[in-house]
């Protein structure tokens, strides 16, 4: 696996925060641009990013590790 791909399965969009977690989105942008949930925009486009860390210390953080909530494997 290059060290680009590698990189790229470490992290989350916010499309795919919001499936894993049943919101929209918009609401996982929020999170992020409040600093609730910790992640970064790429240069150029300002799509927002997340760490599986990131993502996974939310989830602990927020009490939301329950049953059916898919916790970000590494």
């Amino acid at each position: 696996m290059s060290r680009v791909a590698k990189q790229n399965s470490q992290v989350l969009s916010t499309g795919t925060i919001a499936r894993l977690l049943h919101v929209c989105p918009r609401t996982v942008a929020k999170w992020i641009d409040s600093g609730k949930l910790a992640g970064y925009r790429l240069p150029g486009s300002g799509d927002r990013r997340v760490t599986k860390t990131a993502y996974n210390e939310f989830l602990e953080k927020e009490g939301l590790l329950k049953p059916g909530l898919p916790f970000a494997t590494m």
